[in-house]
């Protein structure tokens, strides 16, 4: 008679069974006695914090106008793809453009002004009064600013403006304040504050300039203080202190610095 196997298990059963479970998956236990460590081992030091290491931007080498490019040198864009070009043609910075070009534009005018009104001026000659010195149809440049610094001196070539015609006129200094002028049988003299004196058409003519003592009787013009006589090269055609008399500082404009003509 066959008999039948009990689907129940025996205790040992159970126990092998759970042994073998076990041994597929082994748990660690932790004892007390893994928990403590023990004197002779050394403790474990903990990892240091990773610092940042902060590196400066990488500089690239400078190359002036000349110079080789050097071997490796990076090529700079002069302007990145994506940024766009740059336009002038707006409004706003045409007007811009016109507003700089008048303001210097109008600085300039000023200066100019400035210059041809208080320091130097040029004119044309008209006349031949002062032949040979200065001819009829020569551009000029008169120095406006010589007398403001220095005396007049015997001899310079002068801008006078006469009386009330407010005429123009280029002469030359002949005698200085306080000097004489005489006139003998149609001869110009200017006697000196020492009794000396000298010729001036001979002077003019090139002749040495000779003082001398000489008398000269009572016929003669004295020069004012600040007043200055002046006559023309050419005397025999000359208006001059001969007909208006001496000129007073204040009526002298400038010293002529030059004369001649731009071209030949």
């Amino acid at each position: 008679m066959a008999t039948h196997r009990s689907l129940r298990k025996t205790p040992n059963q159970k126990n092998t069974a759970g042994r073998s479970l076990r041994s597929k998956h082994p748990k660690t236990k932790t004892t007390a006695s893994s928990k403590t460590t023990s004197p002779h081992s050394t403790p474990k030091k903990p990892h240091p914090a990773k610092k940042s290491v902060h590196r400066a931007p990488r500089k690239l080498p400078t190359i002036l106008p000349g110079e080789k490019k050097p071997i490796g040198a990076m090529k700079i864009p002069e302007r990145y793809p994506d940024e766009p070009k740059p336009k002038i043609t707006s409004h706003r910075s045409i007007r811009s453009i016109v507003k700089y070009d008048l303001s210097i534009l109008l600085s300039f005018t000023i200066l100019l002004l400035g210059v041809r009104l208080f320091i130097i001026s040029p004119g044309l000659v008209s006349g031949a009064s002062m032949v040979p010195a200065i001819r009829d149809g020569e551009y000029f440049v008169v120095n406006k600013i010589t007398y403001i610094l220095n005396f007049p001196e015997r001899f310079d070539i002068v801008q006078v403006l006469v009386g009330d015609s407010n005429a123009r006129l280029i002469k030359r200094i002949v005698a200085m304040p306080g000097e004489r002028v005489y006139n003998q049988n149609g001869t110009y003299w200017v006697e000196s504050a020492d009794g000396l004196s000298y010729a001036i058409q001979d002077t003019l003519r090139g002749a040495p300039m000779i003082w001398e003592k000489r008398d000269l009787g009572d016929n003669y013009i004295e020069v004012p203080l600040h007043s200055y006589y002046v006559v023309g090269d050419n005397w025999s055609v000359s208006r001059d202190s001969r007909v208006f008399g001496p000129v007073a500082r204040e009526e002298l404009i400038g010293k002529i610095i030059w004369s001649g003509q731009f071209y030949e």
